[in-house]
């Protein structure tokens, strides 16, 4: 559904076109970035142990920063795996919306240590919904020890 209507200098009579192509070149100014958002984990801090005989509720705190030009939401995911077989892995997610860029978010997750000896180790990661130029930086690792029972 395009209408096309063309002159050609010097012709007297008229021309039917039966095909055209047409190409166009934008040359024009800059073509605007997407939406870019650079989400850093930039603090996972867990207790570096943990008696499994006194109190073994303890946090676990994340912070995840905006570096990019965007403002963002997004997700913090943590994940805690023990070293020990038969030990349950723990998970926890938090998510935040509307985080500008230069500011940061606090996520605190509460966990309870088992009741036999392990180490935890724990890794963070920070996802959002805009393009994210460097992943490297969005994922941490800590771990906690936690003594048994004696």
């Amino acid at each position: 559904d395009f209408d096309l209507a063309v002159y050609v200098k010097g012709d007297r009579k008229a021309v039917f076109l039966y095909d055209a192509y047409l190409e166009i070149d934008y040359d024009g100014g800059v073509v605007p970035p997407e939406d870019e958002a650079d989400l850093e984990l930039r603090q996972l801090a867990a207790p570096n142990s943990v008696s499994s005989r006194g109190e073994r509720t303890k946090q676990v705190n994340v912070q995840s920063c905006n570096l990019g030009p965007d403002t963002t939401d997004g997700t913090v995911t943590l994940e805690g795996v023990s070293i020990v077989a038969g030990i349950d892995p723990v998970s926890f997610t938090d998510t935040f919306t509307g985080l500008a860029s230069g500011l940061c978010v606090d996520s605190a997750f509460t966990w309870t240590a088992p009741d036999q000896g392990t180490t935890i180790i724990w890794t963070a990661t920070v996802d959002g919904d805009l393009d994210d130029p460097d992943l490297d930086n969005n994922t941490a690792t800590d771990s906690t020890l936690v003594y048994p029972k004696r």
